[in-house]
């Protein structure tokens, strides 16, 4: 049995292939178990795929606003098209994807304040 039991798999391509099955930008679900361990692998480790477990737990925030303020730093770079909002600032969505949970925006506003 596989570690978990399912993913949720999408293509950043309108279309792509990876270990004999096509995905597109809609996720679908694929059971572990179903795959090889070959195809596992091959999936989860693509990058033109976003690949989410299912029923694993989200990860928690750091505990202290400078750890945070630090990863929303130095997640803001990675940000991609349609990552801002239309003055520029960092959406919340779009690191949430990025970091694995949910930034404050208050510390998402500390993050890109200038330095003094």
């Amino acid at each position: 049995m596989a570690k978990h039991p399912a993913l949720s798999v999408r293509s950043t391509r309108e279309r792509f292939r990876r270990a004999g099955l096509a995905f597109t930008r809609t996720p679908v679900e694929i059971a572990a178990d179903s795959l090889s361990a070959d195809a596992l692998a091959r999936i989860t480790s693509e990058p033109n795929l976003v690949v989410t477990e299912l029923g694993a737990p989200a990860p928690e925030p750091p505990a202290s606003a400078e750890e945070r303020i630090a990863q929303i730093s130095e997640a803001i770079p990675g940000l991609g098209e349609g990552g801002r909002t239309k003055d520029g600032k960092p959406k919340i969505a779009a690191l949430e994807k990025l970091l694995g949970w949910k930034p404050a925006a208050e510390d998402i506003e500390a993050a890109t304040a200038p330095q003094n």
